[in-house]
C-alpha cells in the first residue's frame, strides 16, 4: 500500500508575507518556547505574577535580538546572562524613542504569542475550534457537574406522530384493538390491564402509513429540526464559559457529591487512601453565607465505621470553623451579596386573610372574613374546608393561649391566623409579622402549613404575649400552632418584600428592611428574649396585594417575604450552621 503522504505546502519568505504570522519563527521561537511553563504558571497565580514573568522574558528576549533587527530578517542571538550588568546605549532622542516604541510593540506582541499558545493547553480552555467538545473529556465532566445533560436522538418519524397526535389520532384506534385483543386473548388479559410500548408502536406505524407523503416528510423534517435544535443548544453550552449566576452555581452546589463522590472512590481504590473534599465559600442557597460543605470516601476500622467527618464531631467541626474563618478573608460583603439567591417570590396579585381568634372575654371581633377583590380569594375564602380549617385553628389558638397563660401567665395581647390564597409555588417560605410601637419592632415569623384547599396555605395561629419569664420554650405539642416567638430578626442580606402598616391606613415605604440590634444582653444569650410590646388593638378582616400596584390598603400587618440567613428554625433555640 502506498503511504498516504502530507501535502506540503511552500512556505512563503517572511519579507513577502502580508501579515505577521508566525513571526517568532525560527531564532526567537528559541527564546521564548523553554518559559511557557513557566509562563503557565505565573498565569495561573495572577495576573500581577504574570506581568512579573512577562518583564524577565521580554528583557532576555530583547537583550539577545537587537531592536533593529527586522521581523523577517533572522536574527544572531547574543548570549544572556542573567546576573550580567546592562550597557546603556547612546542613543539620539528620535533613535531613543524608535526604539522605545519598537521595544513596546515586540512586548505585546511576545505575550500574544504566549496566550494563543496557552489556550490551547489550559484544562479550562479545551473547547476550542479544534477539539469537538462531546470528544473531550474534561467538557463531558465538567458539564456533569453543571447539571448538562446530553439531547436524545432524533425521533423516527412515526415517534414524532405520536408525541404530536397520539391521543387524538392514535390512542383510540389503540384502545379499540387493545379491547380486541383482550377478547381474542385470555392470556393477554390476565397478564396486563394497558397495552405495552411495542403494541402502541404498531398501531402508530400503521396510522402514520395512511398518511400522505408531504404529511409524512413534513413530521420527519420537524423531527430532525428539534433534534438539531437540541444538539445545537448542547453543544453551546459545553462550549460556553460556566455562568456565574447565584442560580447556576448553587445547581453544581447541589450536585457536587454525585460528581465527586465516584471521583474519590476511584482514588481510593487506586491508591488504598481515604479521601475528602472540603469546600467553602458564599452558598447562594443561604443568601450568600460563608459556609462550608465536605464529600468522604473511606471508613475505619471501629464497629459503626463511620467516616472521618462522622468519627469526631466536635474536632472536624474546629476543621470547618478554621476553614471559615480563613473564607471571610477570602471575600468581601459585595460578593457574598452577589452571590445570594433572590427567594422571595412575587407576590403580587396574592391576598392575604388575618383572621381573628377572640378569646371568651373578648367577642366582639368578627369571624366572618371580609372578601377580598380577586377571584380566587372569593372562591377559595367561600369553600367549606377553608371554614374546617378556620374553625380548627381558632379552637387549637384558645387552646394554646390557655395553656400559655397557666404556663407563664402572661398578657395576651393579639392572635389571630393568616390565610394565603395564592398559587402554592408563589407563597413564601415564610412569613414575618412586624409590630411597631415608636421606633421598636416587634417580629413574629410563621412557617408554612399546606391546606386541603387548592390553593390555600395556611400560615397557622400566632399570640403575641408580654412576659418577663418568655425565654423559657416553648411546648413543640401544642395543636395548631405553628410560631417562632417573638425576637429580633437578623438583618438579611438579599430580600423583596413589602410593608403595610399595621395600626393604621398610612404606609410603611417600600425600603430595604432593617430591624433593630438587638441589646448586648440579646446578643450574649443563648435564647431571644422579647421587647416591648404595643398595646391591645383590632385588626381588620382581609387584606391583598394588588396586581401590578402596591396601593396602601386598610390592613393589619406588615408581611415581609425573605428567609433570612441564620434564622432560628424553632421556638427559641438558634441554630448554627457550618
Amino acid at each position: 500500500m502506498a503511504k498516504n503522504k502530507k501535502r506540503t505546502r511552500q512556505c512563503v519568505p517572511k519579507e513577502n508575507r502580508k501579515n505577521l504570522r508566525l513571526w517568532a519563527e525560527g531564532a526567537r521561537e528559541s527564546i521564548l518556547t523553554p518559559h511557557l511553563d513557566a509562563y503557565q504558571a505565573a498565569l495561573d497565580q495572577g495576573r500581577r505574577q504574570e506581568r512579573k514573568m512577562l518583564k524577565k522574558i521580554c528583557r532576555e528576549f530583547h537583550a539577545r535580538v537587537d531592536w533593529r533587527t527586522k521581523d523577517h530578517e533572522e536574527p544572531m542571538l547574543s548570549e544572556w546572562d542573567p546576573a550580567g550588568i546592562a550597557t546603556e546605549e547612546q542613543l539620539s532622542e528620535d533613535d531613543e524613542a524608535a526604539k522605545r516604541a519598537r521595544m513596546e510593540e515586540l512586548n505585546k506582541r511576545i505575550r500574544r504569542w504566549f496566550m494563543y499558545r496557552l489556550k490551547k493547553l489550559r484544562k479550562s480552555q479545551r473547547t476550542g475550534k479544534d477539539i469537538d467538545p462531546r470528544r473531550d473529556p474534561y467538557s463531558v465532566l465538567m458539564a456533569n457537574l453543571s447539571g448538562v445533560t446530553s439531547p436524545p436522538k432524533a425521533l423516527q418519524a412515526y415517534q414524532q406522530f405520536m408525541r404530536e397526535s397520539y391521543e387524538e389520532k392514535v390512542a383510540p384506534i389503540v384502545a379499540q384493538r387493545w379491547e380486541q385483543e383482550r377478547l381474542e386473548n385470555s392470556k393477554v388479559s390476565e397478564r396486563t390491564k394497558e397495552p405495552k410500548a411495542g403494541f402502541r408502536a404498531e398501531v402508530a406505524r400503521e396510522v402514520f402509513a395512511r398518511l400522505s407523503d408531504d404529511e409524512q416528510k413534513a413530521i420527519g423534517d420537524r423531527a430532525k429540526k428539534e433534534a438539531a435544535v437540541a444538539k445545537a443548544a448542547y453543544l453551546d453550552m459545553l462550549k460556553s464559559p460556566p455562568s456565574q449566576s447565584p442560580e447556576a452555581r448553587q445547581r453544581c452546589i447541589e450536585n457536587v457529591p454525585d460528581f465527586m463522590g465516584p471521583i474519590l472512590q476511584g482514588l481510593h481504590t487506586h491508591t488504598g487512601l481515604h479521601a475528602t473534599l472540603i469546600m467553602g465559600g458564599p452558598m447562594p442557597e443561604f443568601g450568600g453565607e460563608i459556609r462550608t460543605l465536605h464529600v468522604s470516601y473511606g471508613r475505619n476500622l471501629t464497629t459503626l465505621g463511620p467516616h472521618w467527618p462522622q468519627w469526631d464531631k466536635n474536632r472536624f467541626g474546629e476543621v470547618t470553623k478554621f476553614m471559615t474563618e480563613y473564607l471571610h478573608t477570602a471575600y468581601t460583603p459585595q460578593q457574598c451579596a452577589q452571590s445570594a439567591l433572590n427567594t422571595a417570590p412575587d407576590l403580587s396579585g396574592a391576598s392575604y386573610t388575618i383572621n381573628d381568634a377572640p378569646d371568651d372575654n373578648n367577642s366582639d371581633s368578627s369571624s366572618d372574613s371580609d372578601s377580598s377583590d380577586t377571584d380566587s380569594s372569593d372562591s377559595d375564602s367561600d369553600s367549606e374546608s377553608d371554614q374546617e380549617e378556620e374553625a380548627r385553628t381558632r379552637a387549637g389558638t384558645r387552646q394554646s393561649i390557655r395553656s400559655v397563660r397557666e404556663a407563664w401567665k402572661t398578657e395576651i395581647i393579639f392572635r389571630g391566623s393568616i390565610l394565603s390564597f395564592a398559587p402554592r409555588s408563589q407563597h413564601p417560605c415564610s412569613l414575618v409579622i412586624s409590630y411597631a410601637s415608636g421606633e421598636e419592632k416587634i417580629f413574629l415569623r410563621l412557617r408554612p402549613i399546606l391546606s386541603s384547599a387548592p390553593n390555600v396555605v395556611s400560615y397557622g395561629s400566632y399570640v403575641l404575649v408580654r412576659s418577663s419569664s418568655f425565654s423559657r420554650e416553648l411546648p413543640d405539642t401544642r395543636p395548631n400552632l405553628r410560631l417562632t416567638a417573638p425576637h429580633v430578626i437578623p438583618t438579611p442580606r438579599r430580600h423583596n418584600h413589602t410593608e403595610y402598616d399595621l395600626s393604621s391606613v398610612t404606609p410603611l415605604p417600600f425600603s430595604p428592611f432593617v430591624a433593630p440590634a438587638p441589646s448586648p444582653s440579646e446578643s450574649s444569650s443563648p435564647r431571644y428574649h422579647p421587647r416591648a410590646l404595643p398595646a391591645p388593638m383590632r385588626v381588620q378582616q382581609s387584606y391583598e396585594f394588588p396586581s401590578g400596584t402596591k396601593p396602601v390598603p386598610p390592613v393589619s400587618a406588615t408581611v415581609a417575604s425573605f428567609m433570612p440567613p441564620g434564622l432560628p428554625r424553632s421556638n427559641l433555640r438558634p441554630t448554627n450552621h457550618r
